[in-house]
């Protein structure tokens, strides 16, 4: 097994359909210490199942490969059936509670999946067991397979420290050991890595733990990019039509800037207060809780009254990285360029209250702010962004199919409105549909040509997906991870795509999402380097 890191839209799903075709399960036994003896088993976000399904249907001959769905109520929970099949199919989300559900102390292996030994392991889009603490990355670990594959065109997303849980999946020993992993590799690498510029492009040579990540990737790693060049023929390895990206530095208008001073005149105010009053570190959730609150009145200024939902805890490795630079930071802005699991504080941090000793002061500046984000219906971005799709009708002798994407759902809800009012006709995809409901509006979006627009929620469809029947893509607000937003593009820019591709990104002037942006840059200079 290995990792299989190539270029998102590249065809790492065909590749595995060829490679379970090429080498089945030798069932020589139907029983492997005490385990029965299975096929591959897939594990997957729910946004990817269908897109398995339908490759399975397009590529592969008829009955040549027996597959099931592990997943819903129907699901077959007999392990010795779930042997019969080529391919089982299954989601991260059922894997982490059907290990939960099922494993007791006294009878380890009645899981259905962990009572199989499998021939193979799959993990698509296996970024998602970065954090090696997690129950999903855990119960990953438990799978019992004598082959192991992970495929992802971002095995690196925030740090280097998120290549780890991937090589414990794989069990390559020694460095599949926390210890031997920091030791040999962790620290070295960040003891020799000075602090990036702020265009990302500085970087100490001779770095140890870079030369041995490097070195170690390229025995166990397969990775291919578009741009790659042929030396034989000098071309790139793969044609594919131009992508043109655009980023658009936008203005907020009068009373959105006016609001976004309020907003953050109240961050430097509580931040000035907390850092004197020694209560820095008491409170760094609810500085995290303005700077995400920050991020989102430059999207659209109803946001900063809509709560996020609750969620789970704040992971350990998040909370360390954010103490740590609380320690030394002397703005919200450089606070918030540290915290590298921002996708699982978002979640939490709508309703947490304010600290007690700086509340009181700030209230009504709350409230007045709450009311004046209220009266707002649309934004700068939403106003720039219908004005670009209005262009595109325009000029375009047929419909020219778009996808919008937004981190947050809620910001789909407000646009939502605003396109209908246009008489743009749209369906939507986000992370709260269920799977039939999603495949419905996916279907519509590739069939129905009165359909143009697409409006799809960041993480939801930023994996697995096949967009290429769209030609214009717009990032309404700026993610922490560079790799996320590339990931979203490639769902369009891809194998199978016969147009070009543009893709548009706002950015607000004089604002956090400039501070974004830089971040951006250093993280992809760190992927590049570890990876090259």
């Amino acid at each position: 097994g290995g990792i299989l890191a190539d270029d998102m839209g590249l065809g790492k799903t065909l590749a595995v359909l060829a490679l379970v075709l090429k080498l089945p399960p030798r069932r020589f036994s139907e029983n492997y210490r005490g385990r029965y003896a299975g096929g591959t088993l897939i594990v997957c976000p729910l946004s990817t199942m269908g897109n398995w399904e339908e490759q399975v249907v397009t590529h592969v001959r008829a009955q040549a490969l027996s597959i099931h769905a592990y997943h819903g109520h129907t699901r077959c929970k007999n392990p010795k059936k779930l042997c019969h099949y080529d391919v089982v199919l299954t989601t991260f989300n059922v894997l982490q509670a059907d290990t939960k559900l099922f494993q007791v102390p006294d009878d380890p292996y009645v899981s259905p999946l962990l009572a199989v030994r499998w021939h193979r392991v799959v993990l698509d889009e296996a970024h998602n067991i970065k954090e090696r603490r997690t129950i999903s990355s855990i119960a990953a670990y438990s799978l019992h397979a004598e082959r192991r594959w992970c495929l992802t065109g971002t095995p690196i997303q925030n740090r280097l420290d998120d290549l780890y849980s991937l090589l414990r999946f794989l069990h390559i020993a020694p460095v599949d050991n926390w210890r031997v992993w920091l030791t040999y590799i962790g620290a070295p690498f960040h003891k020799n890595v000075r602090a990036l510029a702020a265009d990302g492009e500085h970087m100490e040579e001779g770095n140890i733990g870079a030369n041995r990540v490097q070195r170690l990737m390229q025995s166990i790693c397969l990775r291919r990019m578009k741009r790659q060049i042929d030396a034989k023929t000098n071309r790139s390895m793969i044609e594919l039509p131009p992508k043109f990206e655009t980023v658009r530095w936008l203005n907020l208008a009068e009373g959105e800037r006016r609001l976004y001073n309020m907003a953050e005149g109240i961050a430097r105010n509580k931040f000035s207060n907390m850092s004197r009053n020694g209560t820095l570190l008491k409170n760094y959730i609810h500085i995290l809780k303005i700077i995400l609150r920050l991020r989102q009145l430059c999207t659209h200024p109803r946001l900063w009254a809509i709560s996020a939902p609750a969620g789970a805890s704040v992971s350990a490795a998040a909370a360390r990285s954010v103490l740590t630079a609380a320690a030394s930071s002397v703005s919200a802005a450089s606070l918030a360029s540290s915290v590298r699991s921002d996708h699982l504080l978002q979640q939490q941090l709508g309703d947490l209250p304010a600290s007690r000793d700086n509340k009181d002061n700030v209230e009504d500046s709350y409230s007045e702010l709450n009311r004046l984000c209220n009266e707002h219906d649309t934004s700068t971005k939403i106003i720039t962004l219908l004005s670009d799709i209005d262009k595109i009708r325009k000029r375009a002798w047929f419909t020219d199919p778009c996808v919008v994407f937004s981190q947050w759902t809620t910001m789909l809800d407000l646009i939502e409105p605003l396109l209908s009012q246009q008489g743009i006709r749209f369906t939507r995809l986000d992370g709260k549909m269920q799977r039939q409901q999603r495949e419905r509006n996916l279907y519509k979006f590739k069939h129905d040509s009165d359909i143009e627009v697409l409006l799809l929620s960041l993480r939801a469809g930023g994996v697995g997906l096949n967009l290429v029947h769209a030609t214009h893509v717009f990032l309404m607000d700026a993610f922490w991870n560079p790799s996320v937003e590339n990931q979203a593009i490639d769902r369009i820019h891809r194998l199978g795509q016969n147009a070009p591709v543009t893709v548009t990104r706002y950015f607000i002037k004089n604002s956090i999402e400039e501070k974004i942006m830089m971040l951006q840059r250093r993280k992809a200079k760190i992927v590049d380097i570890s990876l090259m």
